[in-house]
């Protein structure tokens, strides 16, 4: 065993996994992280051939296949035009001080195109506040990226929605309730009737989908699903979705977090008469995930050309690179960071090993977990574990009852 390799045996004995270990030895000898993982496990192999590895001592591998992020968070500004009360990146605006150039978008943008990267999503702050963003859309679009605008829908006029409708393939609006009065206690007076009538104006214009998207809170958690989805198509939307609301570590959480157990029992009751209903349900994209996507499916560029793994993870401990100073491939590649978040896996959490769904949710949210207990491979809080196995559930029933139905 030379020295190298002496080291690298030593470091296994330290390092939880392989992907560590690679990670390490990836950024010293300047290589890719996926093909010093590789060499590592030929290396076990000839130890365990050897007996000098036993089974139990062998870590964990890191999926070693060549893979890139299925889309790319853009931040292009920390600018925002309002003050939600859920909104998770207040902080960072204190230090995002400009948006993001026109130049330093194009570099991004061409090696998004270069890595395999399909989609890219535009977010901010409010995305339409940058000067350049439709130079920098435009971009996006004829280097053929997929393209996705996640925008409050108040800057949205007629004139702008005509500019937008060629240019994005998808436009989530941010809708939280069919009421005004609920919707605009949370994001703001009068944005309700704004954002009904950008949805109206970019379907006219021809957007090929239009998604409203909803924070489920304690203030809205009892309005239905499905009367949801209903209000969404009765003004245009092509379709709906509504996410939870995510822990913000701050005295925001005592009164926005929802009230789980009336939440999930609603979810419950609503499962109980899909399954009973002769109505024949929408499948659902019940996928098999051992992960949550930070740094795996996703990643995620700040105004400033910082990397980090999701937008969940836009810390100063997560930064993982500058597009300034290195290639995004590069970075992907080779920082220890987005290795070390990408290797955690459903089986590294304790309370998800034994659970049935845990191949369905992934284990769910790292940085909601992050927020929480200032670990990465921490359970979520009850309550929020309890809406995913329910979700879980009701995307397996979806499934199988809509291949029964004739």
């Amino acid at each position: 065993m030379d020295d190298l390799g002496a080291s690298i045996f030593d470091d296994l004995i330290h390092f939880t996994d392989v992907a560590e270990v690679a990670a390490k030895f990836a950024h010293e000898l300047d290589v890719p992280v996926m093909e010093i993982a590789q060499e590592i496990q030929r290396f076990l192999g000839v130890l365990k051939t050897k007996s000098l590895l036993g089974e139990e001592e062998t870590p964990r591998p890191l999926v070693c296949h060549d893979f890139r992020p299925r889309s790319l968070y853009l931040h292009l500004t920390a600018r925002c035009n309002l003050t939600c009360l859920y909104c998770y990146n207040c902080k960072e605006r204190e230090s995002w001080r400009n948006d993001l150039p026109y130049s330093l978008a194009k570099v991004i943008l061409r090696q998004a195109k270069e890595m395999g990267i399909p989609t890219v999503v535009f977010t901010g702050g409010e995305p339409l506040l940058n000067p350049h963003f439709f130079e920098i859309a435009e971009l996006a679009a004829n280097l053929g990226l997929r393209v996705v605008l996640l925008t409050n829908g108040v800057l949205i006029d007629g004139t702008k929605a005509k500019e937008l409708a060629p240019l994005c393939d998808q436009i989530v609006v941010s809708l939280d309730s069919a009421s005004p009065m609920i919707h605009d206690r949370l994001r703001g007076t009068g944005t309700h009737k704004r954002v009904e009538m950008a949805i109206k104006q970019l379907k006219e214009a021809g957007a090929r989908e239009v998604v409203i998207s909803g924070v489920i809170t304690r203030y809205n958690q009892f309005e239905l699903a499905k009367d949801f989805e209903r209000y969404a198509n009765e003004i245009g939307a092509d379709r709906a979705v509504r996410q939870i609301y995510m822990l913000q570590g701050d005295q925001r959480d005592h009164f926005l977090t929802p009230d789980f157990q009336a939440l999930v029992s609603q979810m419950e009751k609503d499962l109980e008469n899909m399954i009973v209903s002769e109505v024949k349900p929408t499948p659902a994209n019940s996928i098999w995930r051992d992960r949550c996507g930070a740094a795996f499916g996703e990643i995620a560029v700040a105004p400033d050309g910082s990397v980090y793994p999701c937008q969940g993870l836009v810390k100063p401990e997560f930064a993982a690179g500058n597009i300034i100073a290195n290639d995004l491939a590069e970075i992907w590649k080779k920082s220890i960071i987005l290795a070390r978040v990408r290797a955690i896996t459903v089986d590294d959490i304790p309370k998800c090993r034994d659970c049935s769904f845990r191949y369905l949710c992934g284990g769910g949210c790292r940085a909601l977990a992050y927020t929480v207990h200032h670990s990465l491979t921490m359970p979520l809080p009850e309550g929020y574990c309890a809406f995913n196995r329910i979700l879980a559930e009701q995307k397996l029933w979806a499934t199988a009852l809509h291949s029964l139905a004739p």
